[in-house]
Order: structure tokens, then C-alpha cells, then sequence
């Protein structure tokens, strides 16, 4: 055996238990987290949202041995085992990463006073920082589809426990969700439906199922009643034991609470204290295999479609406009070198004042542009006629002339 296929198979054993690893690179600034957004295709797809932070390449022109020999080793490396390494790094270096403002790009100002830290967003990933993005980010996009209805009907359907979660088995209960979903929609083609996959840890070993809430569904009970024979059908069709359990209406704002937790990879229920995470059941490389860039949550809401929305906003609990400039444009800029914007000169008072207090729209400082409002020409005209009525004045004009 060579000695680059010793090598590469080395650093395979060390990603598999890239737990017990020391961190081998930190994050420096919020230059390691380039890509922010996300669009309306990975918004389709389930919420992607693990996808790779792109780190920084070894330099080519680096004069350090480590980084050379680094590079030597990542040449030799398949693309699937370079995902896999990058994957292992990015999730280390999570606890790692820098707190930072939400800055917008026009004028430079902090848009949000609380500092955000910057996570991996990965499922796999148990940092507390990353897990509160994750679920900001997945309620965020349940509630950007504008679902106004106040209760939805809940119902699961699972299979049954394996000892062993694999990419195959994984495979095979999302083609029999998508089934059930198919047969129910073709039944009830006004009904909009969510689902999203849970795992229970039992003695008998780890329970895929899918947690489904609809609405629309105007016969609750005739509604029940065909779940019941789908899954039975659908059963014998596939030979595989479907078992479905109804738990009626329930509030939108829980439902989309449990859904997020689940989609973010937080199993069990907090309150109990039997929470739990991908990593505590499986390695990083299994799941790597079976649930890394897969969908985790779906969504059949016909003619209903999100929003273009960009992650910063989603993360910044749903930000829409800079406070003071008016833009739609934001970035994420590290709390230790984040510079203010420079004073203004207000030509109309002459004097500087802070980039917060400038009227951007109208190019002076806040109190000229006050001055310059109908509101202040009211009141000023309003108090010379008061004292007109009181007889310390003459009588009025016009109101040019007041002011």
C-alpha cells in the first residue's frame, strides 16, 4: 500500500470521529461565511440549507509545510470524500464563528442592535447558537407563506422501528410518504398539506415517521376515514406496515413550533427533558450518507408559493427595510471590525452630525428635514393663530408669511 492511500485513508478514520478531533482550522471573521442567501429553488427543495460555507483554499504560494502537505493530500481525495471533509470542518468550526451585526449596504448603519452569532446551520450540528438560527430560520419560512388559518389538522403516519437507519431505508419512507400524500390530495384536491420527518428513539430501535399538518378539509370525520383506508391499502401495495394516527386540530403557531424543531434536527421534547439530535444516534459520516442535503420538510400548498426571501432577513427575525435609509440590502459584518459610517455635513445648519440622525431621502440632518415637513408648518401656523385669537398678534395673511 502507497503512501498517499495510507494518508488518505487516515484522514477518513480522523473525519468519521471529527468529535474527538482538535479543531484544525477557526474561523476568522465573517469572511469564512461568504454565501448568505439562499433562493426560491432551495426554498422548494425542503429548506437545503446545510449547504457548504465555503472555507478558504489551501494557498498554493504558502510557504507553510502543514498547508503544502495539506494540499498534496486533498488532491488525491474524491469529490465525495472533499464534501465529506469540508462537511466534518464546517460543523467543528460552528462554536467557532463570529459574532456579528446585521449592517446595511447602503449606508453602513447597524440595522439591528443585537449581535448575531454566525453558525453552520447543519442538522448534524448540536452549538445552541446554531440550533436558535435553525428554528428563527425554519418558522420563518413556514410563516412566509402567509397561513392564515388558525388551527390545522394534525395526523402522523410512521413505520416501523429499525435498529440501523440507512440511505436505502430513508429512500423508501419518503417514497411511501409521497405516496400518501399523493392518494390524499387526489381524494381532496382543496386540501393544503405540510409534512415533516421525525425519528423517536424506542426500545426496539430508531421510528422514522412523518408528521403532516392540513387545512382546508371541510369533513374532519369522512376525512379521517379515508386516511385509515389509504394507509391500509398502501400497506398491502407495498407490502410495508403503514401506521397512521390522528390528533386532530391543533394551533397553527404549536404546529409550526414542532415543525421547525423537527426540520432543524431537535428531536424528543424539550419540556420532558428526552431531547434529541442527529449525533447522538449516528456518526457524521452515516449521516452523511443518509440525510446530508435531503429534504426534511414538504409542503403541498397548491398555488401557494413563498416568497423570494433572503436568509440574513430570516435569521434577523424577518427584517424588511434599513430604519434609516430605507434599503432592502443587508450583510453581516463581525462585531470587533464593524466601523461606523463617517459623520455628515448638513449644509442647511452647517454643522456634522452622526450618520443615524441623516435624512437620507432628503440629504440634510433629521432636524432640517423636520423643520422642512408639512407637520412642523401646521403646528408653527397653528400657534400663530392661537395667539392671533388671543390678540398678541396681527391678523394673518397668509400662511407664507408665518412661516
Amino acid at each position: 500500500m502507497s503512501e498517499s492511500t495510507k494518508l488518505i485513508k487516515q484522514k477518513i478514520i480522523n473525519i468519521e470521529d471529527s468529535s474527538k478531533n482538535s479543531i484544525h482550522r477557526r474561523y476568522k471573521g465573517a469572511g469564512a461565511q461568504p454565501s448568505y442567501f439562499y433562493g426560491a429553488a432551495d426554498v422548494d427543495s425542503g429548506l437545503r440549507l446545510d449547504f457548504d460555507h465555503s472555507a478558504p483554499a489551501p494557498h498554493l504560494n504558502s510557504n507553510s509545510v502543514e498547508e503544502q502537505s495539506d494540499f498534496s493530500y486533498r488532491q488525491w481525495l474524491t469529490p465525495k470524500q472533499r464534501r465529506l471533509e469540508h462537511f466534518a470542518n464546517r460543523v467543528q468550526d460552528c462554536k467557532f464563528m463570529d459574532w456579528a451585526h446585521l449592517v446595511c449596504n447602503d449606508c453602513g448603519n447597524i440595522v439591528k442592535e443585537k449581535a448575531f452569532h454566525l453558525s453552520c446551520l447543519s442538522p448534524f450540528c448540536k452549538n445552541p447558537e446554531c440550533i436558535k438560527n435553525r428554528i428563527r430560520i425554519n418558522k420563518a419560512l413556514l410563516q412566509s407563506y402567509g397561513i392564515y388559518t388558525k388551527r390545522l389538522y394534525h395526523f402522523v403516519v410512521g413505520f416501523e422501528p429499525v435498529k440501523e437507519l440507512t440511505n436505502s431505508f430513508r429512500l423508501k419512507c419518503d417514497l411511501l410518504a409521497k405516496k400518501f400524500i399523493k392518494q390524499i390530495r387526489s381524494k381532496f384536491p382543496n386540501v393544503y398539506l405540510i409534512m415533516v420527518r421525525d425519528i423517536n428513539q424506542t426500545t426496539k430501535g430508531l421510528r422514522v415517521h412523518y408528521h403532516i399538518g392540513g387545512f382546508g378539509i371541510k369533513d374532519f370525520r369522512f376525512f379521517s376515514v379515508q386516511l385509515q383506508n389509504i394507509t391500509k391499502s398502501l400497506s398491502e401495495c407495498s407490502r410495508t406496515p403503514l401506521i397512521v394516527s390522528l390528533g386532530g386540530y391543533s394551533k397553527r403557531e404549536g404546529i409550526f413550533n414542532y415543525f421547525s424543531k423537527r426540520a432543524s434536527g431537535v428531536f424528543g421534547h424539550t419540556s420532558k427533558g428526552d431531547d434529541f439530535y442527529y449525533s447522538d444516534f449516528m456518526k457524521l459520516k452515516e449521516y452523511f450518507e443518509v440525510f446530508y442535503n435531503k429534504r426534511k420538510i414538504w409542503f403541498y400548498l397548491n398555488n401557494l408559493r413563498v416568497r423570494r426571501t433572503e436568509l440574513i432577513r430570516l435569521i434577523s427575525h424577518s427584517v424588511e427595510k434599513c430604519p434609516y435609509c430605507s434599503s432592502k440590502s443587508f450583510r453581516f459584518s463581525p462585531v470587533n471590525t464593524f466601523k461606523p459610517p463617517p459623520d455628515k455635513f448638513c449644509s442647511e445648519c452647517g454643522i456634522y452630525v452622526d450618520a443615524r440622525d441623516w435624512n437620507y431621502s432628503l440629504g440634510c440632518c433629521r432636524a432640517c428635514a423636520y423643520h422642512k415637513s408639512p407637520g412642523y408648518k401646521d403646528k408653527i401656523f397653528q400657534r400663530e393663530f392661537k395667539k392671533f385669537l388671543e390678540g398678541k398678534r396681527g391678523p394673518l395673511n397668509s400662511h407664507e408669511q408665518i412661516i
